[in-house]
């Protein structure tokens, strides 16, 4: 789904979902403001980013427990490894792809966040969910400042890179072949 959509049916959750399951159940937290409280936005907007990805994530795991060997589990097995072992010496060193993959893809995802956050909070309360994509476009777009903000984005990208690049130099590091 579209993040923009997500963020807006989160923010009507949390603003008008949670009074009325809180009504119906007296629990203390439904009634706090998640969106208001500077403390609370931000691992509100988490959550949403979080719950929104999460099923992707999922279901490049399954693909990658699906790829692992069942010889190669077999022979762990008659080798005489625990089922303990065979998931951290095995399935897990196996899993590396699909790790790798994940973190590098949640990891621009974080950075890059814009439209969770403009949907939910735009940056309030008190800037505790501002991020750098949204600097760049309340200086480009709300300021009619698009030189400032063609060059933030720029050194934004230039960064990312690099960040990036180091991350899957060191995931690639990890990983096993077969």
């Amino acid at each position: 789904m579209s993040m923009t959509i997500v963020g807006f049916i989160w923010k009507f959750i949390f603003s008008q979902g949670f009074a009325v399951l809180f009504e119906k159940t007296q629990l203390g937290f439904l009634n706090w403001s998640w969106l208001g409280s500077s403390g609370l936005a931000f691992w509100a907007v988490t959550f949403v980013g979080i719950w929104q990805s999460l099923g992707f994530y999922i279901v490049l795991y399954i693909a990658g427990l699906q790829a692992v060997p069942t010889d190669v589990l077999e022979a762990a097995t008659v080798d005489g490894a625990t089922s303990w072992k065979r998931f951290f010496k095995v399935t897990l060193p196996l899993l590396g792809p699909s790790i790798t993959t994940c973190v590098f893809m949640s990891l621009t995802n974080a950075v890059k966040v814009f439209d969770i956050i403009l949907a939910l909070t735009k940056g309030g309360p008190g800037g505790s969910t501002y991020s750098v994509t949204l600097d760049i476009y309340r200086e480009a777009f709300q300021n009619n400042n698009y030189g400032l903000g063609a060059a933030k984005s720029l050194v934004f990208f230039v960064v990312i890179l690099a960040v990036t690049q180091l991350v899957l130099k060191f995931m690639k590091s990890r990983e096993v072949d077969l």
